[in-house]
């Protein structure tokens, strides 16, 4: 619905107002309309464009707070992961001392051929 406005416009407006309408080849009325739309358009994008940009910086720090939080889990678990393999070491230099006195126990207690030798004397202990 068009409704009936008055508006002074001072000359030069007027001019430029008459060969704006007459290049998009529309009457002065469209071309105010379009003009003052253009205008409320660009105003209202303005007013976003900090909205946004606000918006966007508190995204951006909540992912860098994000991103801290997973620095410092993964620093914790790669201190954890040394800790395990210092850990795993000390338990395959135990084995191996381990093994190393297993087989000489067993070497001490093989048969000799002695009728007593230790072997003959844990056999004899055994049988009671």
């Amino acid at each position: 619905m068009k409704v009936k406005k008055t508006y002074r416009l001072d000359e030069n407006t007027l001019s430029e107002l008459d060969e704006l309408a007459t290049s998009q080849g529309v009457a002065a009325t469209v071309a105010l309309e379009r003009a003052i739309h253009a205008a409320a358009e660009a105003s209202g994008k303005a007013k976003r464009e900090p909205d946004e940009r606000r918006q966007a910086r508190a995204e951006l720090s909540a992912l860098t707070r994000q991103l801290d939080a997973k620095d410092k889990q993964i620093a914790a678990l790669l201190d954890q992961l040394a800790a395990a393999q210092e850990v795993s070491a000390a338990v395959a230099e135990t084995a191996k001392a381990a093994q190393a006195l297993h087989a000489a126990t067993v070497g001490e207690l093989a048969p000799t051929g002695e009728k007593g030798g230790r072997w003959a004397r844990l056999k004899a202990a055994w049988k009671g």
